[in-house]
């Protein structure tokens, strides 16, 4: 079982692809990752799910292609980020 916590931080990077990478404001990534977010949480295998990379969650939700161009901003991105 994945911790509450865990999945929350999850879907916050998520959130954030979609704002820095595809150009979301901020309260449609939130409200796009919480419908998603609603939707995983109803299927009894949901936890599955978290394995995906949030990029390609990102991508999906947004409904790009995950290109490399896109791939290398997001590294870039995900290394530079405070933690």
């Amino acid at each position: 079982m994945i911790p509450e916590s865990a999945k929350t931080d999850y879907w916050r990077l998520v959130e954030w692809c979609l704002v820095s990478l595809f150009g979301y404001s901020e309260p449609k990534a939130a409200s796009a990752a919480e419908k998603l977010r609603n939707e995983v949480e109803q299927v009894p295998v949901g936890d599955i799910f978290y394995h995906s990379e949030p990029f390609d969650v990102a991508c999906d939700v947004s409904g790009n292609e995950p290109s490399q161009e896109l791939r290398a901003k997001y590294a870039k991105l995900v290394c530079a980020a405070p933690t």
